[in-house]
């Protein structure tokens, strides 16, 4: 079971917007009915402009970023059946503010951590893995 980042875009300029999809890698032996993402961008180079809840989850608990600080919070949940396949959570949009000076910029899942602990759930428990993260360069 593992939470990831995925982009179609590993480089971007300045000022061009640019998606981030939150899969969650859920399975027959994992299934998900509820999942919570904090994500951290350094809010120099990135800023969130939207967060678009994935179809799956039809229930959303929570959607909001700050771009001052670099964080972002998505929640949703399900009160049918637990999804046994892999999904997409949401596809977070970001637009780049500056270039990268060091390579490129990282984008990545908040630690495991209480209060912004990222993590799927099933029935009330923790069944996290693994937690992705993807970098993004910026000319």
């Amino acid at each position: 079971m593992s939470l990831d980042l995925e982009t179609l875009f590993e480089s971007v300029r300045t000022g061009q917007e640019f998606e981030i999809a939150v899969k969650i890698n859920a399975g027959h032996t994992r299934p998900v009915d509820t999942a919570q993402v904090y994500l951290d961008f350094d809010p120099v180079i990135l800023e969130a402009v939207a967060i678009r809840p994935g179809p799956y989850l039809e229930y959303l608990l929570q959607s909001s970023w700050d771009n001052d600080r670099g964080r972002l919070a998505f929640a949703a949940g399900t009160l049918g059946h637990p999804l046994e396949f892999p999904f997409t959570l949401a596809r977070v949009v970001f637009q780049a503010r500056a270039p990268t000076v060091r390579g490129s910029t990282l984008i990545q899942f908040d630690d495991l951590r209480p209060p912004r602990q990222s993590k799927a759930i099933h029935q009330g428990l923790d069944i996290t893995g693994d937690l992705g993260f993807t970098r993004v360069t910026v000319r």
